[in-house]
């Protein structure tokens, strides 16, 4: 008898409801339905992919992050946190001079924290073994 992993069928479920609700978004943007139904659904949908996608590489990651030693997991964090603080100076730098009228800390500091986690954490993303 073949066992099913539950992570594996909640995976499966996940990519399923968010494929549906893609294409459910964009069949309703495309024939322009107004109807308050079709709007509470297409942001309803929209929170979930900037909310509830982050969300879950951030469990992933810290699900296989409890493998790993302690020396490791510091080294990371440390990567990490200069990685933040390198790119948003660099952001903040670049905006100055190029853009000083609409500098963004909001967007300075999603830019870094994403740029930064991906890079620190990107191959804890890759092992199978949650």
């Amino acid at each position: 008898m073949v066992r099913i992993r539950k992570s594996l069928i909640i995976k499966v479920i996940m990519y399923i409801l968010f494929s549906l609700g893609a294409i459910v978004t964009t069949f309703i943007i495309y024939k322009n339905i107004n109807s308050e139904f079709a709007d509470k659904f297409v942001i309803g949908y929209l929170i979930i992919v900037f909310l509830l996608v982050p969300l879950y590489f951030l469990f992933i990651s810290i699900l296989n992050m409890r493998r790993l030693n302690g020396v490791e997991i510091r080294r990371r964090l440390l990567k990490f946190i200069g990685r933040f603080i390198l790119y948003s100076v660099l952001i903040l730098v670049l905006d100055h001079f190029f853009r000083p009228s609409k500098i963004d800390l909001l967007r300075t500091c999603s830019i870094s924290l994403g740029v930064s986690y991906g890079m620190s954490f990107y191959d804890l993303f890759k092992k199978k073994e949650y």
